[in-house]
């Protein structure tokens, strides 16, 4: 509950920072421009790399997991078998 608390009041602050915000002036000339696209482009391709290796890990556990279930599956008739 606090980490909620203190997310909606730093929310809550940069909502009142910007909120009164006047004309900027400002000029953004087409190197500025590039370096906002780089930035964007390099946080998807950082979210894709990421979201790839957890997949990458999701799919050796489950791989890992399937052969287990089904030697698991077999020992017990197997050993059933051979006892009797």
């Amino acid at each position: 509950m606090k980490f909620l608390a203190n997310k909606r009041s730093v929310c809550a602050a940069l909502i009142l920072l910007f909120l009164p915000a006047s004309y900027a002036n400002a000029y953004l000339d087409p190197g500025s421009t590039s370096l906002i696209i780089q930035g964007i482009i390099a946080a998807i391709a950082s979210v894709a790399t990421i979201a790839s290796i957890y997949w990458q890990r999701l799919k050796s556990y489950l791989k890992k997991m399937s052969p287990l279930k089904k030697q698991e599956e077999l020992d017990p008739t197997e050993d059933d078998n051979q006892g009797s």
